[in-house]
């Protein structure tokens, strides 16, 4: 975020400067500070992501009291200016909204934990080793971790390796959710069509962590990042149809899910957030409100709210 983007925004000038100075660490006791990414609330928070030589470190600063000023004993070396502009500021593996996570990261924890929670259709399993890498962190809101694992057979005694995925999410019931959705849609794999789930492999409920197998393919963001979108072939026209047909799939299953959106509540909370534009670019504020209005007498016309309820994808995006 730019300074000048953040005063149009609503910050008062302290909060201004708070800013500034979150985003301009410098050198602080011998350690060069990098702002990997930056997320502004607007009137609530502003959380960046830093690289300190190769540790990620994130800070979170609160503009409306919601969380508790920072303590001198949790910002770590080389962070003393945080507490004076008012900014926690936590090693990853510290993160106070994922206590599971600084478990997670640890080689033999893990190891001990996928032995006891594991299941393959082979029987028991035994990892002997597991070597976690931080694949996407989300300061304060998730982690997805890459868990390369070696188990022992329990007939052979042979040693393989797999590759992993494991999600750390900031409640227990956010985690529960998501495992029993996982486990529900597992069981549609080898249908006819596009879409294809990765199965949960073990719910450690103890680290609010999921764990699935590794599809097949290749990352839609990977894909997109190596710029085959954007040359327009024939064959990456194929695969984003194929991506747009399995969301399409999972939009029409029948099953049921605990967490209940409303069409009209999700799109007041999408036009909300999209006011900040007004002091930003008032040229994209308008653009922006005719679209909205477009898209609510369209909704009105299709009568969404009186259809039965569908599965829906939380946030469709590349990555996802």
């Amino acid at each position: 975020m730019r300074a000048d983007i953040a005063a149009q925004a609503g910050l008062s000038p302290d909060e201004l400067d708070r800013v500034r100075s979150a985003l301009r660490p410098g050198h602080q006791e011998g350690l060069a500070w990098h702002v990997v990414d930056a997320r502004y609330e607007p009137g609530s928070r502003f959380t960046v992501l830093y690289l300190v030589d190769d540790r990620l470190l994130a800070g979170r600063m609160s503009f409306d009291g919601s969380s508790p000023p920072p303590s001198q004993a949790r910002i770590p070396l080389g962070a003393p200016w945080a507490d004076a502009i008012g900014m926690e500021v936590h090693a990853l593996a510290d993160d106070p909204s994922l206590p599971g996570l600084s478990r997670a990261l640890r080689t033999d924890v893990m190891a001990r934990a996928l032995t006891a929670s594991m299941s393959t259709p082979g029987g028991p399993t035994r990892v002997v080793r597991c070597r976690p890498t931080v694949e996407r962190y989300r300061p304060f809101r998730s982690c997805t971790l890459r868990l390369d694992v070696w188990v022992r057979a329990s007939e052979t005694s042979a040693i393989g390796r797999r590759r992993l995925f494991g999600k750390i999410y900031p409640t227990r019931t956010k985690a529960d959710v998501v495992y029993a959705t996982m486990s529900d849609l597992v069981a549609l794999n080898g249908r006819p069509g596009r879409l294809t789930v990765a199965r949960p492999v073990a719910h450690l409920a103890n680290m609010r962590m999921i764990v699935q197998e590794r599809l097949a393919g290749t990352s839609l963001d990977v894909f997109l990042r190596r710029g085959a979108f954007a040359r327009a072939s024939s064959r990456s026209i194929a695969h984003v149809r194929s991506v747009a047909g399995a969301l399409a799939e999972l939009h029409t299953l029948d099953i049921s899910h605990p967490r209940r959106r409303s069409v009209a509540v999700e799109f007041d909370r999408l036009v909300t957030r999209l006011e900040a534009a007004a002091g930003i670019d008032p040229e994209l504020d308008a653009s922006i409100g005719r679209l909205a209005d477009r898209l609510r007498l369209g909704l009105v016309d299709l009568g969404l709210e009186e259809q039965p309820e569908r599965m829906v994808h939380a946030d469709c995006k590349p990555s996802q």
